[in-house]
């Protein structure tokens, strides 16, 4: 991806885009500005340079991928699905965001500009099941700007690495670091290639006592994640996974009994590896929770606006919505997982 441009990978993207919507792809209309957000940018001196590369073809008027440009736009498709830049939006907003940092604070307890459903209660419920302590080494998957990292490394003492999607994140997290740096590091990392061939970390196997995901295995393949996860695991070493199912949640029909702890998704990931587990429930708190964010989002909806942030009122808003209804109807469940090998 370092060999193209942000204008080219714009381009790239929205031409693999436009060609699986069978729609021409014209240079004003190569892709709505909802995929790029505010980070659109003009691709006029881009498109040339593609076409030039061999990577787009001209046809009466419209911009048309090779064969070598869909093998590169599918990869950069991939790399960066659309939630890449809402999340790049999302943590340049909320570093600023003063009510988003009281939402923060009212719903979680705690301002770690957070896009999780966990509570200060439930984060150290599982900070006390790992009781962690400063010999250990801990990996934070999905860890955002730093600041439950942050947390964990001051609680515990414990050496703490954090991996992100998101280089904006990441950025803000390595500024946390600096005032750390024998307890805290960061890296961007797809928590889909942690140790297999296209990970780009500097991880070895058996590298880590803990591995800690809040609300970050909702993408790629869980089996492999997991298999990925294990191989960085240290002999005894331990997991702390919050993790939610739902009718939402649920890849076809949704079958209720999938919402026994061993029946998740991740529950069937665990045990598929062999992984031993104790769960615990909260669901209910997860319901209160969801009452609450409601609540407060009501309150903060003009602040928000009038910091030019409604799209993180309207995103947690729907959110807590759905999570209700979800609840009232039986169809969602929330759980730590606790994990030995």
């Amino acid at each position: 991806m370092s060999t193209f441009t942000e204008a080219q990978i714009q381009a790239l993207i929205a031409a693999w885009e436009r060609s699986r919507a069978d729609r021409p792809a014209g240079a004003d209309s190569l892709a709505e500005g909802a995929y790029f957000r505010k980070y659109r940018l003009d691709w006029s001196e881009a498109l040339t340079e593609l076409v030039e590369q061999g990577l787009l073809a001209r046809r009466e008027g419209a911009y048309i991928l090779t064969k070598r440009g869909e093998t590169e736009a599918e990869r950069l498709r991939e790399a960066r699905p659309p939630i890449y830049y809402w999340y790049k939006d999302y943590y340049e907003a909320t570093r600023s965001s003063a009510a988003y940092a009281q939402f923060c604070e009212r719903l979680f307890g705690r301002d770690f500009s957070q896009h999780g459903f966990s509570d200060m209660d439930q984060i150290n419920a599982m900070l006390a099941r790992l009781d962690l302590g400063p010999e250990d080494r801990v990996l934070e998957l999905g860890c955002g700007n730093g600041a439950m990292a942050e947390y964990v490394a001051q609680e515990t003492g414990a050496r703490v690495t954090g991996i992100d999607y998101i280089p904006e994140a990441i950025r803000q997290a390595c500024e946390r670091a600096a005032s750390r740096p024998d307890q805290l590091s960061f890296y961007v990392g797809d928590i889909s290639h942690l140790v297999d061939t296209q990970s780009q970390l500097p991880f070895r196997p058996h590298s880590f006592d803990a591995l800690i995901a809040v609300d970050t295995l909702y993408f790629g393949d869980l089996k492999d994640t997991l298999r990925q996860m294990r191989a960085l695991l240290a002999p005894g070493g331990q997991m702390g996974l919050f993790y939610g199912h739902n009718r939402y949640t649920s890849e076809g029909e949704f079958d209720p009994a999938t919402l026994a702890p061993q029946r998740t998704p991740l529950g069937e990931a665990l045990q598929a590896h062999g992984l031993r587990f104790e769960t615990v429930d909260f669901s209910r708190a997860d319901y209160a929770h969801a009452q609450l964010k409601k609540a407060v989002l009501e309150e903060l909806r003009p602040a928000l606006e009038a910091e030019g942030n409604l799209f993180l009122f309207e995103n947690r808003y729907g959110e807590a919505r759905g999570a209700m209804r979800m609840f009232e109807a039986g169809e969602s469940v929330r759980y730590l997982y606790h994990v030995r090998p």
